[in-house]
């Protein structure tokens, strides 16, 4: 797969956080920026995104 063209400011990470990046894109067959790219959105859906509930009815008691 070629790689993809870069856009954006390039990742600014501590080697701690490049190293954990860089274990999650080798586990999941993504480049760097692919992985950091999903967790992002992955972050954000779970932060944003409103979760659909189960709809339940409440019955109404007749007076």
């Amino acid at each position: 797969m070629p790689a993809p063209p870069t856009t954006g400011q390039p990742l600014d990470l501590s080697e701690r956080e490049a190293a954990a990046l860089d274990a999650y894109a080798a586990e999941h067959g993504l480049t760097r920026q692919q992985a950091a790219t999903k967790l992002a959105q992955q972050i954000l859906d779970e932060r944003y995104r409103i979760k659909q509930q189960q709809g339940r009815v409440l019955p109404f008691r007749r007076r």
